[in-house]
């Protein structure tokens, strides 16, 4: 993160949404969000800079990174990652995208996350 707020105060609040979110991702994908969170990793790039967690990932920057990329291992872990990440619900991925966006005065709050629809829905029997 000190590639994006090196020069920014702490704001506890937005690390929690944004670390509740990490974790949330990993358990609904069984996947590692990024290994780190800068632009030269992968992940990073595709899921959270240019936002591919959601079902409108047909956008130009999405598919600079996609086909910038060589045929790698990486590669082929992040085309799995986005066929879980279509998988999930209308409700989870807007919750993941509000909550892990990179801008924190966007990023979604506690409150917002509470009452958000994913987060109101009956648990599966």
């Amino acid at each position: 993160f000190l590639f994006f707020f090196n020069d920014m105060p702490f704001e506890g609040q937005a690390c929690d949404t944004w670390s509740v979110a990490v974790i949330l991702f990993n358990l609904l994908t069984g996947h590692i969000l990024c290994t780190m969170p800068i632009p030269a990793d992968l992940k990073f790039r595709y899921l959270v800079l240019a936002q591919g967690i959601a079902r409108n990932t047909l956008n130009e920057q999405t598919y600079e990174i996609l086909m910038d990329e060589e045929e790698t291992d990486e590669r082929q872990e992040l085309l799995h990652i986005i066929q879980k990440c279509l998988n999930l619900s209308p409700e989870a991925q807007a919750l993941l995208q509000g909550s892990l966006t990179i801008v924190r005065e966007q990023r979604w709050t506690a409150g917002h996350i509470l009452s958000s629809p994913w987060m109101s829905q009956d648990p599966p029997p």
